[in-house]
């Protein structure tokens, strides 16, 4: 690059010195007076050592700002020639600041890349290798070891849906010949036009009736057997009654019945006693006396409970549809709110939606809660797909920036997202993306990630420990019996830590961020809620900075 004065005598006659020098330049300082300013190294001679300043002292180039704010970059090194300024400058504290400005130069040349460059000819590399293969490679050994232990975790999980499915046959089969009987007796009932009548079953002519009685008495005690008392049972026949509803509030309460089923099912909660009927009343009754219904579930096991409340009125007094609030009972005793609004679109535009919830109508509650819509948008509803996950195009959990809203200065972390939960998806299973949801805010969002740095008295030293503060639990079956160790990583600056699942023997590894020290965790391929690299799919990015985790 050639730049010239209009008159060199200008450079001469204020005795600034004309070099040729080698910097390296470092991170970027904040713009000042139309400069630009890096922190940096520098050397006179290519086969030099960068020079070395006392403790308390530091190098700074500065250069003019409008000629070179894109043509230098971070963590790039340089052959520059042109005349410098030299000047000093003592902070408070004591330490000095050596500066360097170049108030004109006649040849600047990159020396080496920068890291940034280096990635992009590395990734344009793989490119051509790959177009070459037809975009397809050999596993390596490690990608290989992760694809063997998912598909043994595959295997297991499907044995033990097997028995499940052979227990359920053998009850169907039990009781069928019952359900045959039952409907034949309905159907008697039907054509003699027999009804509930409202003075039943107090009146004396029944009471009195010993045959009513037997079969009151073996009433009770299907009802008792099933769980399901006479109250609730007329509401459930009042429930039928209502008629139609507009699809968006069918679609809501669908959405309410599978929260539950998954973390019964799923993830082993017990709701409490009366849950059922909290469901019908607000089913059944005036919606401006059923608000804020709360059902409380438990799973001591994992150390965890939730109440999971429907149209809870918030403190700015806005009414999302579902808030999960999930509470350690283990060690923390931190609580995590989790938001959930279901959004009957038939093309839903996430961007939108997740920028009018989180931040207009501030669900988050000044970014405390994470926000998740949940919507049947079967089209592929992220269109920008930024990880090369199965469900990368129908679900979206803040692993990655993706919308670049202008209200938020920072990576998601998974603060913010939006799933697929419909009843007609053929991908796999439909419960699969809100349990993974429900799961990232119970074993994630849960804990602080960002304070893993220990004192660690057998290496006598500061290190790198993500070891979780909460009870691990199994995100994909549900168990809390898993077999855990502890390694140090490759790097030597912390360790990780590897669970396996008696039950399922699903693997998960609790690991950090090379760059920036978060908690990441690692539950597979397909479990997994960080994202990963297109090219090394079984390696995570961290949500906090996007860096690629490296072991």
């Amino acid at each position: 690059m050639e730049l010239r004065p209009l008159n060199l005598d200008i450079y001469q006659n204020n005795k600034l010195e004309y070099k040729t020098i080698y910097i390296k330049l470092q991170s970027k300082q904040n713009d000042f007076n139309d400069k630009i300013g890096f922190w940096g190294k520098g050397k006179n001679n290519i086969r030099d050592d960068w020079f070395a300043f006392r403790q308390g002292e530091s190098l700074s180039f500065e250069f003019s700002k409008n000629k070179f704010d894109s043509v230098l970059h971070e963590w790039s090194e340089y052959k520059i020639s042109g005349y410098i300024r030299k000047s000093k400058f003592q902070r408070l504290n004591g330490s000095i600041i050596h500066k360097r400005f170049f108030e004109y130069i006649s040849d600047i040349e990159i020396y080496s890349k920068s890291t940034a460059q280096q990635a992009l000819d590395r990734l344009e590399s793989q490119r051509v290798s790959l177009e070459m293969t037809n975009w397809k490679r050999q596993l390596n050994y490690q990608e290989q070891q992760e694809q063997e232990n998912e598909r043994t975790a595959l295997k297991k999980s499907r044995d033990l849906l097997k028995e499940k499915q052979e227990d359920n046959l053998k009850l169907l089969k039990g009781i069928e010949p019952k359900l045959y009987k039952l409907k034949l007796l309905l159907d008697s009932f039907s054509t003699l036009e027999i009804k509930q009548d409202s003075y039943f079953p107090n009146s004396m002519t029944f009471v009195q009736n010993p045959n009513y009685q037997g079969a009151y008495s073996f009433y009770k005690k299907i009802n008792d057997t099933v769980g399901v008392d006479e109250d609730l049972f007329l509401q459930l026949q009042l429930v039928e009654k209502i008629g139609l509803m507009d699809m968006p509030t069918i679609y809501e309460r669908w959405c309410l019945l599978q929260i539950i089923k998954v973390l019964v099912d799923k993830f082993r909660f017990q709701p409490e006693k009366n849950w059922k009927k909290k469901l019908a009343n607000q089913i059944t009754g005036d919606i401006n006396k059923t608000r804020d219904v709360r059902i409380k579930f438990t799973n001591a096991s994992i150390g965890r409970e939730v109440d999971l409340w429907y149209e809870k009125i918030l403190p700015n007094k806005k009414r999302p549809d579902f808030i999960l609030d999930i509470k350690s009972t283990f060690n923390t005793m931190h609580t995590h709110q989790l938001i959930m609004d279901a959004k009957f679109h038939e093309k839903v535009d996430i961007e939108k939606q997740i920028s009018l919830l989180y931040h207009t109508k501030n669900y988050s509650e000044n970014e405390t809660n994470t926000v998740f819509i949940l919507h049947p948008d079967v089209n592929k509803s992220i269109k920008n797909k930024r990880t090369p996950k199965k469900w990368g195009s129908d679900a979206y959990y803040g692993e990655i920036d993706m919308f670049n809203y202008d209200w938020d200065s920072k990576n998601p972390n998974h603060k913010y997202g939006a799933i697929l939960l419909s009843p007609i998806t053929n991908k796999g299973g439909y419960l699969d993306n809100l349990q993974r949801l429900i799961g990232m805010s119970m074993q994630y969002n849960l804990e602080d990630n960002s304070k893993i740095l220990l004192e660690d008295l057998e290496q006598k030293k500061k290190m790198l420990n993500p070891e979780p503060k909460e009870k691990v639990f199994c995100l994909v079956c549900g168990s809390d019996k898993l077999q855990g160790t502890k390694t140090p990583t490759n790097r030597e600056h912390g360790y990780r830590y590897n669970f396996i699942c008696d039950e399922c023997e699903h693997l998960y590894e609790y690991n950090y961020c090379w760059q920036c020290h978060h908690r990441l965790i690692k539950n597979g391929a397909y479990w997994s809620y960080h994202s990963s690299q297109i090219l090394e799919p079984f390696n995570i990015k961290c949500p906090n900075c996007s860096e690629l985790l490296r072991l």
